[in-house]
C-alpha cells in the first residue's frame, strides 16, 4: 500500500513539474514586447522585506505582502495580519500598497490587497511646444485573494492560492477598467525546510481606450527559499550551540522571473535573524537594466514589524522602501506547529541515569505525530542511536537511556538529535540541532611529591611542599584538593574549574600554625562536565628536626 501510494505521489510531483514547464515555454515563448503592457504598474515592488531580499518575491512564502505576488503563501499564515507600506519612487512618482489577511479554520486564509502609483505634476504642451498646465497619472489596483490546502493527505505538501485584480488606470482625462489574475503553488519538498514555489501574474487584459485592448504585464515566477538555524552551523563548527533561536534564523532564497516585456530576470537574496528582534538582508538582481544590489533590515517586536528597503540606481537616484506589519490572534490548526528542545551539554553512562531532553509546545499547535531523532556526528543509518516517536502531542521529556537501537550502550562521542513534528494537515516543524557529548571516562589524574618524608624546621627556613599534577588532555568542571592528617580533615589546599599543574603547601594549618609531625594524606577529587568523578591520593609524612628516622 505504502509503494502504491508513493507511485501515485511520484506520478502526481511529475505531472505537476511538467504542467509548471509548459506555463514557463509559453511565457518565454513571447520577446521583443518591451513596452506594450499596460498597467506597468503592478510589477513595482513595495514590500520592503522582499525587496531588499533581491526581488525574490516568489518562494517568500512567510509574510504577509505575499497576497500581492504568489497567493499560496497565504495558506502558511497563521494570524489575522495587516500590512502598509511606501515607496519614494523616483522624481514626482510616489506608490504604496495596504493589505490584510484573515484565515479561516478548516478552509484557509482570505486577502484583500490595494496599491497605488501616482505621478503629479506632469506638464501638458499644445502641439507648438506651449506649456498650458500640468495634470497627474493615477493608477489603482484592487485584489481579493485566497491560499489554501486540499484536504486530501496526498496533496498534504502542496499550497495553492489565486487572486482576482482589479485594475483602474486614469491618464489625463480617460481611464480604464481591466481584470486580472493570479495563481500561485508551493510545494513544501520531503527536505526539510526547502520549499519550491510557482506564481503566474498578470493574467489578463486592459480594456481598450481606443481601438485596441492591451495584454497586462504577465509575469511567471519559479523560485526556491531554504531555512535552517544559525547555530545548526555553529554547532558543527564550534561543537556545541551557541545562538538559541526560537525560530528558523537564517532564510535564503532563489527565484526566476519572466515577464512579457522583459528577459529573463535572476532575484535572489538572504536574510539573517538575530534573536528573533533584527533582521538584516541584502539581495541582488540580475538581468534588467537596472540590476544591482539591494539591502534593508527589520525590527520585530511582539506582533509588530517594520520593514526597510534600500536600493541605489546610480544615473537616477535612490529609492527608500518602508512596510510596517501587525499581527494578532492565533492561527487555526492547519498551520505550522511550534516545538523545540533542551538538554544537557554532557552525559555520562556512568551515572546510572537518562539524558533527559525537555520538550516545549506551544500550546496552539495542535500535533498528530512526532519524532526525536538521536545520532552519532553524521545522519546515517550505521550512526543512528535511537529514535522515539508517537501519535498526538509529545510528552515533556525524552528520556534516552544511554542504549543505541540495538539495545547496546552508546559509545563515547559526540551526538546530535532534533525534534519532528506533523499536524493533520502535514505541515511540519522541526527544532534546531542540538548536539552534546556523551562521555562515560571518568578524568586521568596523577599525584607526585619530590620525596615522601619533609622535615620541620624553623618557620623562616621553611620550604614549600610541591605537590604536582598530571592529568589527560580533558575538560574537567570542578576539582578540590584536600589534606587529612590521620584522616582528619585539617585544610582545603585548592579548589576551582581548572586543575593547576602544581601545588604548594607552606606547611601551615587553615589558622596559620605551624603543621605538627604526622603521616599526611592529599586527596584530589575531579569531576568532569559529564558528571564522571575520580579520587586519587597520596601520602607524605612530616617529622621533627631530632627525630629518628
Amino acid at each position: 500500500m505504502k509503494q502504491k501510494s508513493n507511485k501515485i505521489f511520484q506520478s502526481l510531483y511529475t505531472k505537476t513539474m511538467l504542467l509548471l514547464f509548459f506555463l514557463v515555454q509559453i511565457a518565454f515563448a513571447s520577446s521583443d514586447n518591451a513596452g506594450t503592457s499596460s498597467a506597468e504598474f503592478l510589477k513595482i515592488q513595495h514590500d520592503a522585506r522582499a525587496t531588499a531580499l533581491g526581488y525574490a518575491v516568489t518562494p517568500l512564502v512567510d509574510d504577509v505582502d505575499s497576497l500581492f505576488w504568489n497567493p499560496a503563501s497565504l495558506s502558511v499564515i497563521d494570524r489575522k495580519e495587516l500590512t502598509a507600506s511606501y515607496l519614494r519612487w523616483l522624481g514626482n512618482a510616489n506608490s504604496g500598497s495596504l493589505g490584510a489577511v484573515y484565515p479561516v479554520q478548516g478552509i484557509g486564509t482570505f486577502g484583500l490587497g490595494f496599491s497605488f502609483f501616482s505621478l503629479s505634476d506632469i506638464p501638458y504642451t499644445t502641439v507648438d511646444h506651449r506649456p498650458t498646465g500640468t495634470f497627474s497619472n493615477n493608477d489603482l489596483c484592487l485584489l481579493l485573494g485566497f491560499g489554501g490546502k486540499l484536504p486530501w493527505k496526498l496533496f498534504n505538501r502542496f499550497h495553492f492560492g489565486s487572486s482576482l485584480n482589479i485594475i483602474k488606470e486614469s491618464f489625463y482625462d480617460s481611464s480604464r477598467i481591466s481584470l486580472g489574475f493570479n495563481f500561485g503553488m508551493v510545494f513544501n519538498t520531503p527536505l526539510n525546510n526547502l520549499d519550491l514555489a510557482f506564481a503566474l501574474r498578470h493574467i489578463g487584459f486592459s480594456s481598450a481606450v481606443t481601438t485596441a485592448s492591451d495584454p497586462l504585464p504577465l509575469c511567471i515566477g519559479l523560485g526556491a527559499s531554504y531555512k535552517f538555524y544559525i547555530d545548526d552551523i555553529f554547532t558543527k563548527i564550534f561543537n556545541k550551540r551557541i545562538i538559541k533561536a526560537t525560530e528558523e534564523d537564517f532564510i535564503v532564497l532563489l527565484d526566476f522571473e519572466k515577464t512579457r516585456d522583459d528577459g529573463l530576470i535572476m532575484n535572489s537574496g538572504v536574510e539573517i535573524g538575530i534573536k528573533s528582534l533584527l533582521y538584516l538582508r541584502s539581495g541582488y538582481q540580475l538581468g534588467t537594466d537596472l540590476s544591482g544590489i539591494t539591502a534593508g533590515c527589520g525590527l520585530k517586536y511582539k506582533v509588530y514589524k517594520l520593514d526597510y528597503a534600500f536600493v541605489p540606481y546610480d544615473l537616477i537616484g535612490n529609492t527608500h522602501r518602508v512596510t510596517f506589519n501587525m499581527a494578532w490572534g492565533t492561527g487555526p490548526d492547519m498551520y505550522n506547529p511550534y516545538i523545540r528542545a533542551e538538554s544537557e551539554d554532557f552525559y555520562s553512562l556512568s551515572s546510572g541515569e537518562p539524558y533527559v531532553i525537555e520538550l516545549e509546545v506551544r500550546d496552539d499547535s495542535p500535533i498528530q505525530d512526532w519524532m526525536v531523532i538521536i545520532f552519532a556526528s553524521s545522519w546515517n543509518n550505521s550512526d543512528l542511536a535511537r529514535v522515539y516517536k508517537g501519535e498526538g502531542p509529545p510528552p515533556a521529556r525524552i528520556r534516552w537511556d544511554g542504549k543505541d537501537k540495538n539495545g547496546n550502550p552508546a559509545g563515547d562521542g559526540t551526538y546530535n538529535y532534533f525534534v519532528l513534528a506533523t499536524d493533520s494537515l502535514g505541515n511540519r516543524a522541526r527544532s534546531p540541532l542540538t548536539q552534546f557529548e556523551v562521555d562515560s571516562s571518568p578524568p586521568e589524574v596523577k599525584i607526585s611529591v619530590k620525596k615522601e618524608i619533609f622535615v620541620l624546621i624553623e618557620d623562616e627556613k621553611w620550604e614549600d611542599i610541591v605537590i604536582t599534577l598530571h592529568s589527560a588532555e580533558k575538560e574537567i568542571s570542578s576539582f578540590k584538593a584536600v589534606l587529612y592528617l590521620n584522616e582528619t580533615q585539617i585544610l582545603i589546599l585548592a579548589e576551582g574549574d581548572e586543575l593547576p599543574e602544581e601545588i604548594l603547601w607552606n606547611g601551615k594549618t587553615k589558622e596559620g600554625n605551624r603543621a605538627q609531625a604526622g603521616v599526611y594524606s592529599l586527596k584530589i577529587f575531579v569531576k568532569d562536565p559529564a558528571g564522571n568523578e575520580t579520587e586519587q591520593s597520596i601520602q607524605f609524612r612530616l617529622k621533627e628536626e631530632d627525630d629518628e628516622e
